[in-house]
């Protein structure tokens, strides 16, 4: 559509200059287009002309199952902006398979239900492609980003047109890059019964680790793997990283997280820090029964959700902050008239206090008030021996495999 207005100039139009829709310069194209959309309108309409472009298949979800099926998506595409100022999406695609020798399975089922790999059967996966698609044009790239998998080197052999290799990503693109949470997910998963070195332990499952539960309320949004910037302990500065807090088999304490780091000169490399055995960690469970125990806060979510809306809780981000805690969950109210959520408050909580502000700068202060000024610690009781350590060194042993 060529529409008036651009925020300033009323008078000023826009076109768009893309050439990667369908051409309409013919009877018979519009004709077999107006049947196949049931829309008598492209056959008729004089703003049809030999110019125009039919544009459908637009959402990159649409588009590159259609262009390779065999490949398996992460269900978080990501938006980032190039050094020409152009919006691209950028989507980590798999290759799965079922038949990998001596390798445990995985059950997919206990991936979220909007994941690209639930239901399929895998013992084997690898983030083989990354997906670059320009916002604007729709023009998809596919990169091989592990040229050492062999499935994708199969499927480049029956389509040598489709596949570049990522020496060819644009290096604007290469520093937003990241480690896929999908992926992320499943080595944590799996991680959790691996990550034990004494063959004893392993057969009796003693020292098992998994993911918290995936929703303790239905208000709150299920519990997932996050992306923040923070610094880890004995790093010199903050970066970016995806975190997973985890928890023991049979009960809801934290005993770990595991962080994947994203920065280009350390992306790829995992970390995962334990907890002291003698410790107790509240875990994200726990922290959410508190929130819901505490009469303020309990008290405004009732009277919210009597008035016409809904309240949601987003994700409980726990955050190692030095050799403390903070347990991170933002609240927003969803009117019954309105689509769209409205952020109110947000809660910090300590294993000790939670408290709530307009923002998190207030919600910190409070905090600190409460505690008297002191850091949150990582225990009731904190001290010395609750300071999270690394299990091992960085480095091929320290990272979890599917």
């Amino acid at each position: 559509f060529d529409l008036p207005g651009n925020g300033t100039d009323p008078d000023l139009t826009y076109r768009w200059t893309g050439e990667t829709g369908i051409t309409l310069d013919s009877t018979l194209t519009k004709l077999l287009f107006s049947a196949r959309f049931k829309d008598f309108d492209l056959l008729i309409s004089d703003q049809i002309t030999a110019d125009s472009q039919l544009l459908f298949h637009r959402t990159i979800s649409d588009r590159m199952p259609r262009i390779a099926p065999f490949l398996r998506y992460d269900k978080d595409p990501y938006l980032v902006v190039d050094d020409r100022g152009h919006l691209v999406y950028i989507q980590d695609a798999y290759t799965i398979s079922d038949h990998f020798p001596h390798s445990t399975w995985f059950n997919t089922l206990e991936l979220a239900s909007e994941s690209g790999l639930r239901g399929d059967d895998l013992n084997y996966l690898r983030n083989s492609v990354k997906v670059v698609m320009d916002a604007y044009d729709g023009t998809m790239t596919f990169y091989v980003a592990d040229a050492t998998d062999p499935l994708i080197r199969a499927w480049q052999g029956v389509f040598p047109e489709l596949f570049r290799p990522i020496a060819d990503l644009p290096a604007d693109l290469v520093d937003n890059l990241r480690v896929p949470e999908e992926q992320f997910n499943v080595q944590a998963r799996m991680y959790g019964q691996y990550h034990v070195s004494q063959p004893l332990t392993w057969f009796n499952n003693t020292d098992r680790w998994t993911v918290p539960e995936a929703q303790t309320n239905e208000q709150s949004l299920p519990s997932e793997a996050y992306y923040v910037v923070m610094r880890m302990p004995g790093e010199p500065k903050a970066e970016f990283l995806l975190l997973q807090p985890m928890i023991a088999q049979n009960r809801p304490n934290m005993i770990a997280w595991v962080a994947a780091r994203n920065d280009p000169a350390n992306r790829g490399q995992v970390r995962a820090y334990r907890f002291p055995s003698e410790t107790t960690i509240f875990g994200p469970a726990q922290i959410e029964a508190r929130i819901d125990q505490d009469p303020i806060i309990s008290s405004q979510i009732t009277l919210w959700s009597q008035a016409g809306s809904s309240v949601i809780r987003g994700n409980l981000i726990v955050v190692p902050v030095g050799e403390s805690l903070l347990y991170l969950q933002p609240v927003y109210l969803q009117s019954t008239s309105a689509a769209f959520p409205e952020f109110q408050k947000i809660i910090v909580a300590s294993p000790s206090t939670i408290v709530w502000g307009d923002s998190l700068g207030e919600a910190l202060n409070r905090l600190l008030e409460t505690q008297g000024g002191g850091t949150p610690g990582v225990t009731p009781t904190p001290g010395p021996s609750a300071t999270p350590g690394p299990t091992s060194s960085p480095g091929p042993t320290a990272t979890p495999g599917a």
